[in-house]
């Protein structure tokens, strides 16, 4: 009996063992999508881009210096980019966004661990996960101005002083406008934290 010929009945069950083992992984789930609506709240003004392509905003805020907006609900993928395009010339600066998934599964709070600062005159179409991951430059942090908490609240954001959003800001008084973003991972749907 040829060897050759008698291992071949098992190729099929190695690749379905191999198939399973790496959906097993904790990468594996990456491409996983999820439903959800984006928060964002922020000084200046903003054009908000995901995965390169800009997103209509509607129902934002009627005061220019204070923006925010809940985008209709999307569906998100561990791996998509968010990048916030944003033209700030006021003195106070600050962002904060996160991400509320459907169905009140929770939501996921953008700390400022996870934002990153992309340079000004970015073209936000251009930038990548590839783009975010190499960057290492964060934002500072920040505080909220007299509105910052009422408009966080008004849109559903989880309390700052609990396991919420953090504040950010850039680290200059950038004049021209700027990129800021974030990477969406396993991880940070991983340890959503429960809404009411």
């Amino acid at each position: 009996m040829n060897p050759q010929r008698a291992s071949l009945p098992r190729l099929p069950l190695l690749v379905l063992t191999s198939c399973a083992l790496l959906a097993a992984l904790p990468g594996a789930a990456l491409a996983q999508a999820f439903s959800g609506n984006l928060l964002l709240v922020a000084k200046g003004e903003v054009e908000v881009y995901h995965n390169g392509r800009k997103i209509v905003l509607r129902d934002k805020a009627d005061d220019q210096q204070h923006f925010r907006v809940k985008l209709p609900e999307r569906s998100f993928s561990a791996g998509d980019v968010i990048v916030l395009r944003v033209r700030s010339p006021y003195v106070y600066r600050a962002i904060s966004a996160a991400v509320n998934l459907a169905k009140k599964e929770g939501q996921i709070p953008i700390k400022k661990e996870h934002w990153r600062f992309l340079g000004a005159n970015t073209d936000p179409r251009k930038i990548t996960a590839a783009t975010l991951q190499a960057s290492q430059e964060m934002p500072a942090s920040a505080e909220p101005d007299g509105n910052g908490e009422a408009e966080r609240e008004k849109l559903g954001f989880l309390p700052a002083s609990g396991n919420g959003s953090d504040w950010v800001k850039t680290a200059d008084n950038l004049k021209s406008p700027y990129c800021i973003g974030f990477l969406i991972t396993q991880e940070m749907l991983d340890t959503r934290q429960p809404v009411k």
